[in-house]
């Protein structure tokens, strides 16, 4: 059967792409960009073409004025990089939050469907980049969804995937904490707040982007949304907590989350470096 890599511009979905290419050098490589994710995270996976010789297809979602309707195929080059194709998902669908998690449907699971569609290969597995440390993540019905979880079969987990690329001439140049999706809803409260600190601290660029998109959408429901269902203004993230919220939360004193992406062994593990990984996001969105 075939194999498809859903590729996510993570460190874990690189080495799964890696695995999974040993055992099938004519898998197919899928990356779905949403044009939030971070400039390192497109660097990386550029990187991760050339260095290995992995043919990477790049694609993002197309909207009209009321829903998704397509893909494209684009490039390292030409990405979109700036929310266009994200705040094209937000005109459709308004702002995706815990209730209303659109955004991986329309920006990930619609064009990777279509695409796979347009390429009419018959039945295949899409490998998905969870680890052996991870395995609550795993459906329990990836045998009827056909879903490859190749790093848990593996017994791979972060630990190993970090000393995998370290021995690398490059790796992926964010913190563990980071993720791909810059200020992705899904990330628990103290990772972004320890996210707009470091940004306040000059550590990082300041990503003001998800503070507007709520500033030009919190009080639009698009019409085919029940708009009875709407009480109050819409926000990103949990709690109904703005950006802008999260930003004045960061100011108080908290403990920030550590770097995981430099631990190697389990036993440093154990002491604080993934109190945040079961807060439902560990940095990625599956195409499932």
């Amino acid at each position: 059967m075939k194999k498809v890599v859903s590729f996510s511009g993570g460190e874990s979905s690189g080495l799964a792409l890696i695995e999974t290419l040993k055992e099938h050098p004519d898998a197919i490589v899928v990356f779905m960009n949403t044009s939030k994710e971070r400039e390192e995270t497109l660097e990386f996976i550029n990187k991760v073409s050339i260095h290995f010789n992995i043919n990477v297809v790049w694609i993002e979602a197309v909207f009209d004025e009321l829903k998704s309707i397509d893909f494209r195929i684009t490039n390292y080059k030409d990405a979109k990089r700036n929310g266009e194709v994200f705040e094209d998902m937000i005109k459709c669908y308004g702002l995706p939050n815990k209730a209303y998690p659109h955004c991986n449907r329309e920006l990930k699971i619609q064009p990777f469907d279509r695409f796979m569609k347009s390429l009419n290969v018959g039945d295949f597995e899409r490998v998905i980049g969870i680890r052996a440390d991870e395995v609550d993540r795993v459906n329990k019905n990836y045998k009827e969804l056909r879903l490859d979880y190749i790093l848990v079969k593996k017994g791979i987990t972060k630990q190993m995937v970090n000393k995998f690329w370290n021995e690398q001439p490059f790796r992926l140049q964010l913190k563990g904490y980071e993720g791909n999706c810059t200020k992705c809803w899904k990330k628990s409260l103290r990772k972004l707040m320890t996210i707009e600190k470091d940004e306040r601290e000059g550590l990082t660029p300041v990503d003001l982007w998800w503070h507007e998109m709520e500033k030009k959408y919190s009080y639009y429901v698009p019409e085919h949304r029940n708009r009875k269902e709407i009480k109050d203004k819409i926000t990103f993230y949990r709690e109904n907590l703005s950006n802008k919220e999260i930003i004045e939360l960061s100011k108080n004193n908290f403990k920030k989350v550590t770097d995981d992406s430099i631990v190697y062994d389990y036993q440093t593990s154990m002491f604080g470096y993934d109190l945040d990984d079961t807060d439902g996001c560990v940095e990625s969105c599956e195409i499932i």
